[in-house]
């Protein structure tokens, strides 16, 4: 049985942390911790069907689970995108989960805003938020949570998260990351929301020798003003930068570390250091990581509040493993 820690929440918060114990306990090999996470990530999703209430159902393929109020056919193609986006994923960026990621990714699909925010409370921690329409939950058991306003905006939805989800057991910097999470977005969509008018109007004048910090320690991505879209413009350009050699760039995302902002991995196979990069969009200034960086925040939203967006990242023992495959089924009762 799913062992569940007291909440104040209506929804489940299963003690993943019992069941890393009792996987342990048990000896498993790679298979085995595949079908362990798997049967419990299934008890879990059953459960947070029945806690979100009248009309929310339960869908599983062979690498995801969804839970979503909207229409079947909705729901079809919802996860069978989600299976498609991932193969690309894993593809692109040469990843390998092996005795990583075990279990399936969970997607809920909140009704509302009101339901969304009801459900994400329990993860966050005390303090101010940034708003948003959708974030990845990368704790415990990773999973991430969105709000449907129509098709084109939720396969967004789903190739940024999927993108986080998939690199979720990598210690990257936030703002690669979050990079990656962008130009995957618009390499899977073929579209592009970057109000990019909007960003090149304050975007010398932002930054400073200051300022950059937060982009490297993760905080800028949860400024409530424009130094969250600014922080996700800029790591988008810088990660864009780094995708013109793909071998070179699969080595450094398999190497980057958040404790450095990925300064170290970058030398290896670029020869150039983050400050160098910066300067090629800012000029000359003081862009250089401050070591020791302090700790990246656990859960940050994925674009700012004028889009319906997403995202988290902290360390976690157990996240989502997958393989692809479409073709869902509605779970049982």
């Amino acid at each position: 049985m799913l062992p569940l820690l007291s909440t104040a929440s209506r929804h489940p918060l299963p003690d993943w942390n019992a069941c890393a114990a009792e996987a342990e306990a048990a000896s498993l090999d790679a298979a085995g911790l595949g079908r362990f996470y798997t049967e419990r990530g299934r008890e879990w999703v059953h459960l947070l069907r029945d806690s979100f209430g009248k009309g929310y159902r339960g869908y599983e393929s062979p690498n995801f689970w969804l839970v979503s109020s909207e229409p079947d056919a909705t729901c079809q193609r919802l996860i069978e995108w989600a299976e498609s986006i991932r193969a690309k994923v894993i593809k692109a960026l040469a990843l390998d989960h092996s005795g990583q990621l075990y279990g399936k990714c969970p997607m809920i699909v909140a009704h509302d805003l009101d339901a969304y925010y009801d459900y994400i409370a329990q993860y966050l921690s005390d303090g101010e938020h940034a708003l948003t329409g959708g974030i990845y939950l990368n704790v415990g058991y990773g999973h991430f949570v969105f709000t449907f306003h129509d098709m084109n905006n939720a396969e967004l939805v789903l190739a940024h998260e999927l993108a986080h989800a998939l690199v979720s057991h990598l210690p990257l910097p936030l703002w690669l990351n979050e990079g990656i999470a962008q130009l995957c977005e618009v390499a899977v969509t073929g579209r592009d929301t970057t109000p990019y008018e909007e960003v090149h109007e304050k975007f010398d004048s932002y930054w400073t020798g200051e300022t950059i910090q937060q982009l490297w320690n993760g905080e800028g991505f949860n400024r409530q003003d424009e130094g969250q879209q600014q922080s996700y413009y800029l790591a988008r350009l810088l990660t864009r930068n780094l995708t013109g050699d793909i071998q070179r760039f699969r080595s450094f995302v398999h190497e980057a570390d958040a404790s450095d902002a990925g300064t170290a991995a970058l030398l290896k196979p670029y020869g150039i250091r983050l400050s160098d990069m910066v300067a090629q969009h800012l000029g000359d200034g003081d862009w250089a990581p401050r070591l020791p960086l302090w700790t990246p925040p656990e859960s940050v939203p994925d674009h700012p509040a004028a889009l319906p967006s997403r995202r988290s990242h902290s360390p976690s023992s157990h996240d989502a493993r997958w393989r692809p495959n479409p073709v869902s089924v509605l779970l049982s009762s």
